[in-house]
C-alpha cells in the first residue's frame, strides 16, 4: 500500500505527470476515485557518494503522487520525489551524485483505498534513455503516458480459532 506525502497544496511544483488509461477486473467506478501511486525506477551508473555499495553502481529512484481515476477510466497523477531522498543504492544509502548510465526497469504501483484495489502500471512508449542526475533528483520527467490495471486487494483467508 502506497501513501503519497502531504497535501498537494503544501508541495512544490511537480515536474512529472502520469497520464493514461486504466483497466479494471470489474466495472469502471461510477465517479472519480482517488488514491496514490508510487513509481520506482531501477538503474545503474557511477555513484560518487560515499555509500558502502556505491561501487556496484546500482540505484533505485522513487516518486509518489496522488492518483485520480475519472469515471471514463482516464487517470492522472502529479509525481514528487520520495522523501528523504528520491535516489538510493539498494542498501538504502541516499545517492545524490550519479552519472546515470541506464534505467533498467520501472515499476508503477497504484492503490485506490476507496475501492480497496491495487494494481500495476507500465509506460506506453517512453524508454527514459536520456535521464541524468538532475532529472532523477528533481523528478523532472515531463508527461509519462501510462496504463494501469486494477484488481481487488488479495487478503489471506481468516484462520478459525
Amino acid at each position: 500500500m502506497v501513501v503519497a506525502g502531504g497535501p498537494a497544496g503544501a508541495r512544490d511544483e511537480s515536474y512529472t505527470e502520469l497520464f493514461g488509461g486504466t483497466a479494471f477486473l470489474s466495472r469502471l467506478p461510477d465517479g472519480p476515485v482517488y488514491g496514490s501511486v508510487r513509481v520506482i525506477m531501477y538503474g545503474h551508473g557511477y555513484i560518487s557518494d560515499d555509500c558502502p555499495d556505491a561501487k556496484a553502481g546500482r540505484f533505485v529512484a522513487e516518486y509518489d503522487g496522488a492518483l485520480e481515476v475519472d469515471a471514463d477510466g482516464i487517470m492522472r497523477a502529479q509525481l514528487y520525489p520520495h522523501e528523504p531522498g528520491p535516489v538510493a543504492t539498494p542498501g538504502g544509502c541516499i545517492a545524490t551524485t550519479i552519472d546515470v548510465q541506464q534505467i533498467d526497469g520501472i515499476r508503477i504501483e497504484p492503490y485506490l483505498p476507496g475501492l480497496d484495489m491495487t494494481g500495476f502500471g507500465w509506460l506506453e512508449w517512453q524508454t527514459l534513455t536520456a535521464v541524468d542526475n538532475t532529472m532523477l533528483q528533481d523528478g523532472k520527467f515531463g508527461t509519462l503516458y501510462t496504463s494501469m490495471a486494477f484488481e481487488p486487494v488479495q487478503r489471506p483467508p481468516e484462520v478459525a480459532q
